[in-house]
């Protein structure tokens, strides 16, 4: 806040929105949001230098921007008997990405179509310890006009990083 000079303008009520609202959000019957796309689920094994890649079905992403969250975190196994996972990156690091598309066939639907799929990648740092780990979608589906988002998470298949 500046002690110097008035505040601007709260200008909210002004906005316009060109952006038509995200549609309700769907998936394939027998399917859940965050359940890896089928045959796009990560290898068994990996080295530093390459790229991790899964594909999810997804939920359109401005259902919630997650501006204080991610919708992205690269899991290391902490302790195998107990089944413990720690977040090591998420998608504010360099070494990952996110990308939504609004339907599978479509790259221009915007999310008309109501299926979408979330790839996520995350290329292995030169310092990632060896270990196991898994890649994790974080999202909010919305079931009706109206209803609330509704947050999930899905993950990929357990992987391994060698030196």
């Amino acid at each position: 806040e500046s002690t110097s000079d008035a505040p601007p303008p709260d200008l909210t009520d002004k906005l316009i929105q060109l952006m038509p609202t995200p549609h309700v959000d769907r998936v394939e019957q027998g399917k859940k949001f965050g359940d890896v796309v089928d045959g796009k689920d990560v290898q068994a094994q990996y080295k530093v230098g390459q790229t991790v890649t899964a594909t999810f079905h997804a939920a359109n992403p401005r259902q919630n921007l997650r501006t204080q969250g991610t919708y992205v975190t690269v899991e290391a196994k902490q302790d195998s008997r107990l089944g413990a996972w720690k977040a090591v990156r998420n998608d504010a690091d360099w070494s990952t990405k996110f990308r939504w598309m609004g339907g599978p066939d479509d790259p221009l639907d915007l999310g008309f179509g109501r299926k979408s799929q979330a790839t996520l990648e995350w290329t292995v740092e030169s310092d990632t310890p060896a270990g196991t780990y898994r890649l994790c979608y974080l999202g909010d589906l919305k079931i009706s006009k109206d209803a609330q988002p509704v947050p999930f998470k899905g993950c990929s298949s357990e992987f391994t990083v060698t030196a």
